[in-house]
């Protein structure tokens, strides 16, 4: 699991999802963070939302706000 990015993510979020903009201008959208991105999803922590194959919106989903409240 990737803390930092998780991290990252919840410092762009607000309540269930995060701001894409303000999120991407801070990380490029990279391989590695598509892959990073879809591990965590695979663990159930968020949903990528996918547009013309640009990331479109990133929703957390319960077990990642939980998460957010211990770090």
């Amino acid at each position: 699991m990737d803390k930092k990015l998780l991290k990252n993510l919840k410092n762009f979020s607000s309540d269930d999802y995060v701001n894409i903009e303000s999120f991407l201008s801070f990380t490029k959208d990279t391989q590695e963070l598509r892959d990073s991105l879809a591990s965590l999803e695979s663990l159930g922590y968020i949903k990528v939302v996918y547009s013309s194959g640009q990331i479109y919106e990133i929703v957390l989903l319960p077990l990642c706000i939980e998460y957010f409240k211990t770090i």
